[in-house]
């Protein structure tokens, strides 16, 4: 009986060390794209991994007001945020000098992973010495951006505004069937209904009910289930194939679009319904929105040519008197700017990415703007 409960024994040990065996060599050749285990495990976590938490009661996700410094593979969190919630210094609501411009978007334009004075707008207030006031803030999209332009941000003398749009991803920003996250409950704002007649909704009716914040993380991922999870992810690599290909199947269901290249009406309407109001709360001042490619998107614009939102986005804006510019074919004109522009370990601009975006948009902030804020 002894015998043959330890030849099962090394059956399964061999087994199983050959199941891994092979899953690492399927992720260390590239052929999954799932993380090695990096062999480093916390029992009890006891720093929260995230800038930002659903803290405003209005716009939902906003940064918690303190530093934040994490290192992440190649990319380096070194955030200072402000007194009023933004990744940016201290600005005031009133400047003797009203030629500001607000900044508006998600991560690509808080310089998500790099040092602050060498992101896009930091480079422009440089190169162009006007201000530039940065609002943006990872984990938004334009419906986050209207309520905090509406609510905050207009209130700071200013005569532009410079709105990012991430293709990419800002269609499913605006869409509540994508967003219901099965492990966070987010207070999320969207606009719900057909249009112009939109209403304005949140994923959880309360701001008391999220738990996408310090208290929920340490919550759930502190709970037993959490810390067997994160046992198998530090030290197997099947669990992490696995876990991929889960992952893998609940995004590929999710993605309903195709940025530039494929969304749908519904979709640009209500991208078109947000802007118009961006543009109501703005009154007088001057617009300028810039759509941001991926370096997928990059690779597609060569494959198969300029996407059709270009078209539409230049129609929109001419009729609602906004400037546009669309970086797309810019990027795409550098030979290699796929990989030039983008992080080695994520799909964020690096420092020469925001560099180039400068150079691009630069020539539109030197002149200086005379309509000046009301405020």
């Amino acid at each position: 009986m002894l015998k043959r409960s330890t030849k099962l024994l090394a059956i399964t040990i061999v087994t199983y060390t050959l199941i891994e065996l092979v899953c690492f060599v399927f992720i260390k050749f590239g052929y999954v794209k799932a993380k090695l285990p990096d062999f480093k495990y916390s029992y009890t976590l006891t720093e929260y991994p995230f800038p930002i938490a659903d803290i405003d009661s209005i716009w939902g996700t906003w940064h918690y007001p303190e530093h934040f410094l994490r290192e992440e593979n190649c990319l380096k969190f070194n955030y200072h945020i402000n007194s009023w919630g933004a990744r940016d210094i201290e600005r005031s609501l009133h400047h003797k000098d009203s030629n500001r411009v607000i900044v508006l978007g998600d991560s690509f334009m808080e310089g998500y992973g790099m040092a602050e004075g060498k992101r896009l707008s930091n480079q422009l207030e440089k190169n162009t010495n006007r201000q530039f006031l940065n609002f943006s803030c990872t984990n938004f999209g334009t419906t986050q951006e209207l309520l905090l332009y509406q609510n905050l941000a207009s209130k700071f003398d200013h005569s532009t505004l410079l709105i990012g749009i991430l293709p990419y991803n800002d269609f499913e920003d605006n869409d509540t069937s994508l967003h219901m996250n099965p492990y966070y409950k987010r207070f999320r704002p969207y606009y719900k209904g057909i249009a112009p007649n939109y209403h304005l909704v949140y994923c959880e009716d309360s701001i008391q009910k999220t738990n996408f914040n310090k208290q929920g993380f340490f919550k759930k991922e502190n709970s037993p289930k959490a810390r067997i999870t994160r046992f198998f992810r530090a030290y197997t690599c099947w669990f992490n194939i696995i876990t991929f290909f889960l992952d893998y199947d609940i995004v590929s269901h999710q993605k309903q679009t195709l940025g530039s290249y494929q969304y749908r009406r519904e979709q640009w309407e209500k991208m078109c319904f947000i802007l118009q109001n961006i543009k109501k709360a703005a009154d007088h001042r001057r617009i300028i929105v810039i759509t941001i490619p991926t370096s997928a998107d990059i690779k597609k614009f060569r494959l198969s040519g300029q996407p059709p939102l270009k078209e539409a986005m230049d129609s929109f804006c001419r009729i609602n008197n906004m400037e546009y510019v669309d970086l797309l074919p810019l990027f795409a004109s550098r030979p290699h700017s796929e990989d030039e522009f983008y992080f080695t370990c994520d799909p964020h601009w690096n420092e020469a990415g925001n560099t180039f975006a400068a150079e691009q948009l630069k020539h539109l902030f030197i002149e200086p703007d005379h309509r000046k804020s009301s405020n």
